[in-house]
């Protein structure tokens, strides 16, 4: 079978990868942290919150909730939104595994923190957009917000 005479994928199938991915993102989050990091970080803090790690973490996340607002809901059809999507969970994930895995381990305020931040910034990326108009991000503009 030729990949030019299949079907284009409908828009409720593209919605139903963006939710696996984002479900596998927000629970590798988890698991990466239980597993991999040795669970929630505890023991004596000497957090520095200027360390240039945390702040380059801080970064990544700051860059993930930047992505989320001002480039994601300007993005009209799901292909085009998936890959938006993927880059800004991936920053978000990227402060908790740059917390978890370069910042000392007595470090433990700051590691908290940013696990609670990737967390919160990958669960700001839920799916709830997928087939949104450009430029609505929260449908108040007396529609609901989808294309028909």
């Amino acid at each position: 079978m030729n990949p030019r005479d299949q079907a284009p994928p409908t828009p409720q199938q593209q919605a139903l990868v963006l939710w696996v991915i984002w479900f596998s993102i927000l629970s590798g989050i988890v698991i990466i942290q239980m597993f991999a990091g040795g669970g929630w970080p505890s023991g004596d803090d000497k957090s520095s919150f200027t360390d240039p790690i945390f702040l380059a973490a801080f970064g990544s996340f700051l860059t993930s909730v930047a992505v989320r607002l001002f480039v994601l809901p300007k993005q009209s059809a799901p292909e085009k939104q998936l890959p938006v999507a993927i880059i800004g969970m991936a920053l978000a994930e990227g402060a908790m595994i740059l917390g978890t895995f370069v910042l000392p381990k007595d470090a433990v305020s700051a590691k908290q923190s940013l696990i609670v931040l990737a967390f919160l910034g990958v669960a700001a990326y839920a799916p709830f957009y997928v087939g949104r108009k450009p430029g609505n991000r929260h449908g108040f503009s007396g529609d609901d917000g989808y294309q028909r």
